[in-house]
């Protein structure tokens, strides 16, 4: 029994260890399934809208230049036609002279800090110094009065110190005081805060950074304050692409890239410091510093370790219900071990019963090799009737017990103990012959008197044997031999008799 117990008791641990493995095997090999699929999901999702919106902000985007374009036409003819300059040179602030409803409708729809200055003006020096901190040079002054009905657009940077309200756009316009001579120009601003949250324009979850770019993927405007890898031009992998393609998306540089031309309208003209000739595009990025560019990475480290994060929760859930069915099984099998036990041994002693032990005895006498004996060992407890009656039953079970673990403890792991009855006992000893026998016999009398040294027990363990040894050409007979040892059992229980001393003084 104590044998099966430490099988059962291996069994459950392997059987544990092996569950919780595979539960885990299991998690994670569905975990990178699922991460794999997932990452593949969101690649889609997220081009498809980054797609969105780059198209999104490139009509937004020619919605205000036709804006700019209709809006300045407006003033700029007002102030043609009414020729409300005077002669003046300069003009730092128009709004004096001009109505207050179009004063109005123009900050309303973003623009600010309104100004004139007559063609004359151009060729003073000061007025030099004023142009060069636009940002225009003098080709691009000149520019300024080619043509009536375009607006000339600079885009203008503010330094990380500067304390003003941000990057904007400076408008000019020319004014002209018939259809074909130029008087001057009307300048304004428009702030980059004006273009973005003003008319709408859509920065989508605010994973990726928007930003417009000329021909060459030179960044031109960038429409948040976030940090971009490519800083002045994009990689040459991705100049590459935007000379082959129209819009598409790339990854390069610990970044996923998107764009879409984009194609300015014919009433704006572009100055330096905004774009350069050619072709534009509107390009959005989304850098390795957002979490989402792990999707794109395609990074066995990020599949791993995002797998690894959602092992945890199922591997827990299939560990649970693994050892559940571990738990299940084990007490199946340790029903079944008791269900046995009961059916072949004695619970009290511990040692096989008689049917039990008999059938082993003769399935071990056919099978042993022809040139084995097998002694036999009868036993008998001594003063058994005496105890149960001085003492009790209880006492009585308990000498049945201490003596069958005397003879447990003292025999080889082959052997085996048949309880034949009340207080008689059969040692089935394979291979052993009549004088190694009386060895084993003598280790077990001495383990009882080693026993008796303690004075547990009101009682003193004793018991009387006897061998014989089963021949190998007459193991059919085994039965006789049985009785043969009974006999010489009892000899010597009758000659120990009249000295036997079976309870303790008290």
């Amino acid at each position: 029994m104590l044998r099966s117990i430490r099988h059962l008791k291996r069994y459950i641990i392997l059987t544990s260890i092996s569950a919780v493995v595979l539960a885990f095997v299991i998690s994670f090999v569905f975990a990178i399934v699922n991460t794999t699929e997932h990452n593949r999901y969101m690649r889609t999702f997220y081009s498809e809208q980054e797609k969105h919106k780059i198209a999104s902000n490139a009509l937004i985007l020619e919605n205000i230049f036709e804006n700019w374009i209709s809006d300045l036409g407006v003033l700029s003819n007002y102030l043609s036609e009414n020729n409300s300059f005077d002669d003046r040179e300069y003009v730092d602030d128009i709004t004096q002279i001009i109505p207050d409803w179009l004063v109005h409708s123009m900050i309303r729809r973003g623009y600010s800090d309104f100004s004139y200055g007559s063609r004359e003006y151009i060729s003073n020096a000061e007025i030099n110094e004023l142009f060069q901190s636009w940002r225009l040079e003098p080709q691009n002054v000149e520019r300024l009065f080619e043509d009536n009905g375009k607006v000339y657009a600079a885009w203008h940077k503010q330094p990380a110190h500067n304390e003003s309200n941000g990057n904007y756009f400076r408008l000019f316009v020319p004014v002209f005081i018939d259809d074909y001579l130029p008087s001057g120009y009307i300048s304004c601003i428009f702030s980059i805060e004006n273009l973005v949250s003003g008319n709408g324009m859509d920065q989508g979850s605010g994973l990726s950074h928007l930003m417009l770019a000329d021909s060459s993927s030179r960044i031109l405007i960038s429409f948040d304050e976030r940090p971009t890898i490519i800083n002045i031009k994009a990689p040459v992998d991705i100049r590459e692409m935007i000379d082959k393609t129209d819009s598409g998306g790339l990854r390069a540089l610990q970044s996923m890239f998107f764009w879409q031309k984009f194609e300015m309208p014919a009433g704006i003209t572009p100055l330096s410091g905004f774009v350069s000739p050619g072709s534009h595009f509107l390009l959005t990025e989304i850098n390795s510093a957002s979490s989402e560019f792990s999707v794109f990475s395609g990074s066995l480290f990020y599949t791993v370790k995002s797998a690894w994060q959602k092992t945890i929760t199922p591997f827990i859930i299939l560990s649970v219900f693994a050892l559940i069915g571990v738990a299940l099984l084990a007490v199946r099998r340790h029903n079944r071990i008791r269900s046995k036990y009961l059916a072949e041994y004695d619970q009290m002693s511990g040692t096989l019963n008689r049917f039990t032990g008999l059938n082993r005895l003769q399935k071990l006498l056919e099978s042993a090799p022809a040139n084995c004996d097998v002694s036999i060992c009868f036993i008998d407890i001594n003063g058994l009737k005496q105890v149960n009656d001085v003492l009790g039953h209880d006492s009585g079970d308990e000498l049945i017990r201490i003596a069958a673990g005397s003879i447990h403890t003292s025999i080889r792991r082959d052997d085996f103990v048949i309880r034949m009855g009340g207080d008689e006992f059969l040692l089935v000893l394979p291979g052993v012959p009549a004088e190694q026998a009386e060895l084993i016999w003598l280790r077990i009398k001495e383990h009882m008197e080693a026993m008796n040294l303690t004075q547990e027990h009101p009682f003193i363990v004793s018991a009387s044997h006897g061998i014989a040894v089963i021949k190998a050409y007459d193991r059919e007979n085994f039965e006789e031999y049985i009785v043969r040892a009974d006999s010489v059992m009892y000899e010597e229980k009758r000659r120990i008799k009249p000295k036997l001393r079976v309870i303790r003084d008290t």
